[in-house]
């Protein structure tokens, strides 16, 4: 007969600077632990194995969104002074559902490759001018940030100062961890910049014609719940720019890395797509979300008590090697399309991975049309913020062709 047992606690803090820097070990230990931990720093129970973090993920019922994706339980009055919440990742399916329905409508196929070609211009752009820079360069703020922050405020219609997007990201991110001397100093920076990006979402404030007006027209047409238009406005800005960033560098740092398997692909383009997948899989921008155990229920064969968050990594999910083989390895040949779990999976599977793929492809692809070789120039500088695997700066070298 199975006996239940209380999840073992894991004494290991994910939010210390040295974990944000270097996940790997807290993943590692977060797997080998048990199906499930309990985190007694934060009260919280955490999944880190791909087939639990699935579950956690997919079933809304027993692991529900309601109470927020961070670590704060957004139904106390005080935390919406501390972080704005999400009309699309904070809502179970029946109400999520009438959202989510209306935004895949508004996002459809058609509507994101109508903006290929200006997405083109833009990398081509890009491109011509760091060719110009000569020898070694900064591929995070030259490539990465200047595609993801031209293209992304330009598509939904917002006049963001440029100044104010990496603040404000690292602000959003750190919302989702607890109120640490890191979050209070992101928090700080960004004091003078907060109001202007709140104001920058009003309706009055998109520009006609963009996919942001398009969606207070579709909340003025019934199609979404009165007064979520800002909200989502505000999700696809914030969900958008700091993980395409990250997805963008985290490519080129992997590719700098295996000369390999970019040979691979510079004799094969069309590999693009899985060197993108691969690259979610092992450098996960989003590294780990919450939901609310619904109820007293056993998981996994462990007592997990309802009102208590769960912590779930797909950063952990998607390097653990008893679903993957050689998880630690960039490889070209990996069967991946729809494995990992970087862009969520089930009610809340990610609803602007098309913009994603857009951005990375149009700037990757102008790149390699112009270059022969890729390498580092320097150690790679990840960001210590909560919730995302972002590099601050990858220095590389390219011989241009």
């Amino acid at each position: 007969m199975n006996q239940t047992q209380v999840p073992p606690h894991l004494h290991i803090d994910p939010y210390a600077v040295e974990t944000l820097l270097d996940p790997y070990p807290f993943h590692q230990a977060l797997r080998d632990t048990s199906a499930v931990v309990w985190l007694p720093q934060y009260e919280v129970y955490a999944v880190g194995r791909h087939a639990d973090v699935a579950v956690v993920m997919k079933d809304y019922e027993r692991f529900s969104s309601i109470a927020g994706i961070g670590l704060i339980d957004k139904r106390d009055p005080e935390s919406e002074k501390l972080r704005k919440t999400s009309p699309m990742t904070e809502a179970d399916p029946p109400v999520h559902t009438k959202t989510r329905v209306g935004m895949q409508k508004l996002l459809s196929p058609v509507v994101v490759r109508g903006w290929r070609a200006r997405y083109e211009q833009v990398a081509a752009g890009i491109v011509d001018r760091v060719q110009g820079i000569g020898g070694a360069f900064d591929a995070v703020p030259e490539l990465a940030e200047d595609m993801v922050y031209t293209v992304i405020p330009e598509s939904l219609g917002l006049d963001v100062p440029r100044e104010h997007l990496p603040g404000i990201g690292e602000m959003n991110f750190f919302s989702l961890g607890p109120m640490n001397e890191l979050r209070r100093k992101s928090l700080a920076r960004v004091q003078d910049a907060v109001d202007y990006y709140d104001r920058a979402a009003e309706r009055e404030n998109v520009k006609p014609g963009t996919f942001g007006d398009v969606i207070y027209q579709a909340e003025d047409a019934g199609v979404f719940e009165p007064g979520i238009g800002i909200g989502l406005v505000r999700t696809f800005l914030r969900g958008g720019t700091d993980t395409s960033i990250a997805a963008i560098a985290s490519l080129l740092m992997l590719l700098a890395q295996n000369p390999d398997q970019w040979r691979k692909l510079k004799a094969d383009p069309s590999r693009l797509k899985i060197a993108f997948e691969e690259t979610l899989r092992l450098e996960s921008p989003s590294q780990n979300l919450y939901r609310l155990v619904t109820q007293d229920m056993v998981f996994q064969g462990f007592e997990l008590e309802g009102g208590r968050k769960i912590a779930f990594y797909p950063g952990a999910a998607n390097r653990d090697p008893r679903f993957w083989s050689n998880a630690d390895r960039f490889d070209l040949d990996r069967d991946i399309v729809g494995q990992h779990l970087a862009f969520g999976a089930g009610a809340h599977v990610c609803i602007g991975q098309m913009i994603a793929r857009l951005v990375v492809e149009t700037l990757m692809q102008a790149l390699m049309a112009r270059i022969d070789d890729i390498r580092l120039a320097g150690e790679p500088q990840w960001r210590p913020v909560s919730a995302l695997r972002s590099l601050r700066s990858l220095p590389i070298e390219v011989t241009w062709r």
